[in-house]
């Protein structure tokens, strides 16, 4: 008999058994019972659910006459089916903002009553994982949702303080078959780490792995990615979300089918429980009527960028901040923040783009600013192909602009480099790679002034891509 044969007829039996107890007991508590059913099913068939601004060229009056712009340079090749249906839930829209926390949004799980997180500062800590590792913290908080029962309410801070849950579902022997917050199998926690055991390492500090449930007095240490921890468990689901998408539609929306396929892998290739194949509820739909009804903006949510003054990290210091997030007392168009007043040379102009408003201020950590190589970013930690589309002279006292726009996970991303010795790429190529040096900082205007522009929507790199903060 093959696995597939295996899994199917161990999948039946587990659901006549579920049968016979939602007739003892009724159906809400069939759907508790028959979740660890189809667990025990699957942990046998398989082991495992799976191994695994800028500043705007508008000058006026004396400004005009001292402007020189140069030739415009082009390079490029040439819940339950009476809430919402598959393909009757239009994807997240793309845009900018900030958004709202997952705190203040509703979570699903058939038979059950729709809830809020319990605890905002483990809400926090989702939101914060899922921005390092490039997932929708929504859909991270959805499948906890379904994984965790009550847990996902919890409202006391010492549960999330003390960062232990022994949980496990058992087959009817005792056995543990999955562990933690987010329902582990201890094969596939394993192999979530193995798969991702750099990033692990660099993002989280995690280089080993622990799958088995130490006692509450016998932790190991933090530099172990352990399966009763609850911070770790949601670090590992976000790193299998990852892996999941790539494989349902890889760089392609994050729609139903997406996350259809990042649910049924997640559950053992099964969409539906208590029973795998009758239902009647619909993993898929639970977590996609939490994502899609989470108005929490994809940029802040699924991407992140390294900063451009490192080709690899986040290494350096913000001198000015954005309008809505200001550093060091300063904030772009905001003179209660030390940026100079519209009305001020050679800013005269108001009122401030929305560009200008969403773009900071960078130098080196060492708070050098002249001649600083600017490299092109990366996207969520990835190597993406940006292409050079424009330059534009500013003046002699702020040099060159260079844009970029490079196409990822569905959005048009437009990278705006200003102050630049450069007016051309230093590597003169029709596409060039994340972690290439393209210039250097101008040597007036000593600083890299960043903007990015997502799908036409100006962002704040500082709140919505977490650029050059250390995160």
């Amino acid at each position: 008999m093959d696995q597939g044969e295996r899994k199917k007829g161990l999948v039946d039996r587990a659901n006549s058994a579920i049968d016979t107890y939602r007739n003892a007991r009724g159906a809400f508590s069939a759907a508790q019972k028959g979740l660890k059913a189809v667990r025990a099913a699957q942990a046998v068939g398989t082991a495992a659910a799976t191994s695994e601004v800028w500043i705007p060229a508008v000058i006026i009056g004396v400004i005009v006459l001292i402007v020189i712009f140069t030739v415009i340079i082009l390079m490029g090749s040439g819940g339950s089916a009476g809430n919402f249906g598959a393909g009757n839930n239009p994807t997240p829209p793309p845009g900018g903002g900030t958004g709202i926390s997952i705190s203040s949004c509703t979570f699903y799980r058939d038979g059950e009553p729709e809830v809020k997180m319990g605890n905002p500062e483990m809400a926090q800590f989702i939101e914060s994982v899922s921005a390092k590792v490039g997932v929708p913290a929504a859909v991270v908080a959805g499948i906890m949702r379904v994984e965790s029962g009550n847990r996902f309410q919890e409202n006391d801070p010492a549960y999330f303080a003390a960062d232990y849950d022994e949980h496990c579902s058992r087959d009817t022997q005792g056995n543990p078959i999955a562990c933690g917050l987010m329902q582990f199998t201890p094969d596939t926690f394993t192999g979530t780490f193995n798969n991702n055991s750099s990033e692990m390492s660099a993002f989280f500090g995690k280089n080993q792995v622990r799958a088995v449930i130490d006692s509450r007095n016998n932790v190991f240490p933090n530099n172990y990615l352990r399966i009763y921890s609850i911070k770790d468990s949601i670090i590992a689901t976000a790193f299998k979300i990852k892996k999941d998408k790539q494989s349902a539609n890889g760089e392609g929306p994050w729609d139903r089918a997406a996350i259809d396929g990042i649910v049924s892998a997640y559950y053992g290739n099964c969409l539906k429980y208590p029973s795998c194949t009758n239902g009647p509820y619909d993993y898929g739909e639970d977590v996609w009527n939490s994502f899609s009804q989470c108005k929490v903006t994809p940029s802040t949510s699924a991407l992140t960028m390294t900063c451009p003054l490192d080709p690899v990290g986040n290494s350096a210091y913000i001198t000015c901040g954005t309008f809505n997030h200001p550093v060091n007392l300063c904030a772009h168009g905001r003179a209660d923040f030390g940026y100079p007043a519209c009305t001020s040379p050679p800013y005269a102009v108001c009122p401030y783009s929305e560009q200008l408003k969403n773009a900071f201020d960078v130098v080196s950590k060492g708070e050098s600013g002249a001649g600083i190589p600017v490299y092109l970013p990366m996207i969520n930690r990835s190597v993406v192909q940006w292409a050079f589309t424009k330059s534009e002279f500013l003046n002699s006292n702020w040099g060159y602009r260079q844009i970029y726009n490079t196409l990822f996970n569905g959005h048009s991303i437009d990278l705006e480099l200003t102050h630049l010795n450069e007016s051309l790429p230093i590597l003169q190529s029709t596409t060039i790679s994340s972690g290439t040096q393209v210039a250097t900082t101008h040597s007036v205007a000593a600083h890299l002034h960043t903007g990015v522009i997502i799908d036409g929507t100006p962002v704040d790199p500082i709140t919505d891509l977490f650029m050059c903060t250390g995160n």
